[in-house]
């Protein structure tokens, strides 16, 4: 009898030190995330000149979002923020509408998003089937642009690539050619030291006829908030300056 009590004690005795072992241990260590893929960051100016590149490949997309009834729709620039009247091969439809946090946040701000996920092939989506393209957004993220000057962007290009901007210069366009600039005399002639490249896909028709002109060339005072990527600036929204 006084060996099975001794037996008794010492089982007792183990199973307390292993569940206090168990309970003094670290946690299971829970499974590291796995990290998103890289993946090639496009305006969508640059995607709408060759989508066929871009079809069936995981992208992240940087582009004017609509707001209201149509924030479905992306597009490179408009004049306005009702994009009901955008050409549909010149948009991209959002396979899926954004969730109300997102929403939100575009009616307060300037409706510039960069959304991560998959181009589909070319194909019919959205409203009435117009669009001949489409995203399937794993991530979206509102932008707020960051305001610099344009002479520290043409001294430091590298410093802010792969960021919105806001930005005050003078805008000399042709039509197939753009650039920002300290001055252009009336000729439109660019005298000013520093000028960056715009790209002239975006630029609005209603801004760009409304600027001063002299032959094919027009310029004017602007402030542009755009994609800044490679040393060119690609504008979503142009904002002639106030004449005095």
């Amino acid at each position: 009898m006084q060996i099975y009590r001794l037996f008794r004690v010492l089982m007792l005795a183990s199973l307390a030190t292993l569940f206090a072992g168990c309970a003094s241990g670290p946690p299971p260590a829970l499974p590291t995330p796995t990290p998103l893929p890289p993946a090639p960051v496009l305006s969508i100016g640059d995607v709408l000149v060759e989508p066929q590149r871009w079809s069936g490949q995981q992208i992240v997309l940087v582009a004017q979002m609509g707001i209201q009834a149509e924030e479905q729709v992306l597009v490179a620039s408009s004049g306005s923020d009702d994009l009901a009247a955008v050409q549909p091969n010149q948009a991209i439809w959002l396979a899926e509408p954004p969730a109300a946090e997102i929403r939100s946040q575009i009616q307060a701000g300037d409706n510039i998003v960069k959304i991560r996920g998959r181009l589909s092939p070319p194909g019919a989506y959205g409203r009435d089937q117009q669009f001949p393209y489409q995203i399937s957004a794993e991530q979206i993220d509102v932008l707020a642009p960051e305001r610099t000057t344009l002479a520290n962007l043409a001294q430091n290009p590298q410093a802010l690539d792969q960021i919105l901007l806001s930005v005050e210069g003078t805008l000399l366009a042709q039509q197939n050619s753009a650039l920002l600039t300290d001055e252009v005399s009336e000729g439109g002639v660019p005298t000013g030291q520093h000028q960056i490249k715009l790209s002239p896909t975006t630029i609005d028709r209603a801004v760009f006829d409304k600027l001063n002109s002299s032959g094919e060339v027009r310029w004017g005072k602007v402030q542009v908030i755009g994609w800044w990527q490679d040393a060119t600036l690609t504008p979503f929204k142009i904002i002639l300056a106030q004449q005095d």
